[in-house]
């Protein structure tokens, strides 16, 4: 069989043709749009679509006229995203906050002497213990802390704010705060505290012998609970997609009929509220004083990819009657 002649303008073409078609379908494949609508949604669309977040970013840092910081970006747009939420717990924490308040949790941590509470604009004192140097630099229960040094409190989480507060026994860290509509400058040095979990003392009341108990910080609310309640639903927890959980009494309560009373007031807040309304469903205290904080969520932390985090409102408490102490608190 004889060799087939190849006309060498034939081939040409032939490449030319080729060389074309790929041409027309990298064109048509980035720009689908500008194809007839019978064949759009085909095999020229089949490149993975673009997240709208991704490709929002990628027009503005590389389209607007003036260089943008990509991460700045970022950062801008996530606590946007948080803050529409219009959830006073919800926070978002950039990358250096949260790498500040890491490093503050990791190192030897000494305080001043004060509880706090998280709210909008900073951390408000909901006590000062005695002879601490909270209390010799005058602060005073109901002050609003807004800075520490220079770094502004507000939208900050109640972790970063009191990590920020913490240090090295013998340093000073300055405090500003609102009181009263005025702003006030402290300085405070930082000491080494034992601060006991509860204080306890005698009382006399017209011959009448009255215990007076204070726990001064407890995160173990089904565990104080469990103290005075011998048996039942201390709290149940709801998270979203997940089964409720109820939390019972431990049992081997040491006083599950002594008279009890619970003071409250603004500062009862979270665990001490979930004891609190629990005390309360059962019959087993009176509650006196004014209406607690009204907290009825609970939060978690999340890292993020970036190095900041989410600081996230996940679920809500219920008491044993099934009330949740958002906004209205125990009273």
């Amino acid at each position: 069989m004889g060799r087939r002649h190849i006309d060498p303008r034939a081939l040409i073409g032939g490449i030319v043709a080729g060389l074309v078609m790929l041409l027309l379908g990298i064109w048509l494949g980035g720009h689908p749009t500008d194809l007839p609508s019978p064949l759009r949604g085909g095999p020229f669309e089949s490149r993975r679509a673009e997240p709208v977040t991704e490709q929002a970013l990628n027009i503005l840092t590389t389209r607007y006229y003036r260089p943008l910081d990509r991460s700045s970006l970022v950062d801008v747009g996530l606590s946007g995203m948080v803050a529409s939420l219009d959830d006073r717990y919800s926070h978002y924490i950039d990358p250096s906050a949260y790498k500040a308040s890491m490093n503050e949790s990791e190192q030897p941590t000494t305080g001043i002497g004060i509880q706090v509470m998280s709210e909008p604009e900073g951390l408000r004192v909901s006590s000062v213990t005695e002879h601490s140097p909270a209390a010799e630099a005058g602060l005073m229960r109901d002050d609003l802390i807004v800075k520490v040094g220079s770094t502004s409190l507000a939208d900050k989480t109640l972790d970063y704010g009191s990590n920020l507060i913490r240090g090295p026994v013998g340093t000073r860290v300055t405090l500003t705060i609102l009181r009263d509509g005025t702003e006030h400058v402290l300085p405070v040095e930082r000491a080494k505290l034992v601060v006991p979990v509860a204080l306890s003392r005698m009382l006399s009341y017209h011959d009448l012998r009255i215990g007076y108990l204070r726990l001064t910080g407890f995160s173990e609310a089904i565990s104080v609970a469990s103290i005075f309640i011998p048996q039942g639903t201390i709290m149940s927890a709801v998270e979203r997609g997940r089964p409720r959980r109820v939390y019972e009494a431990q049992g081997n309560a040491i006083a599950a009929k002594l008279p009890l009373v619970v003071l409250v007031d603004n500062g009862t807040a979270s665990s001490s509220e979930i004891v609190t309304a629990a005390l309360q469903d059962h019959g087993r205290a009176k509650v006196v004083g004014t209406q607690t904080y009204g907290k009825g969520v609970f939060q978690i932390t999340e890292r993020l990819n970036n190095g900041g985090a989410l600081d996230l409102t996940i679920g809500q408490f219920f008491t044993p009657d099934g009330r949740n102490l958002g906004g209205g608190g125990a009273q």
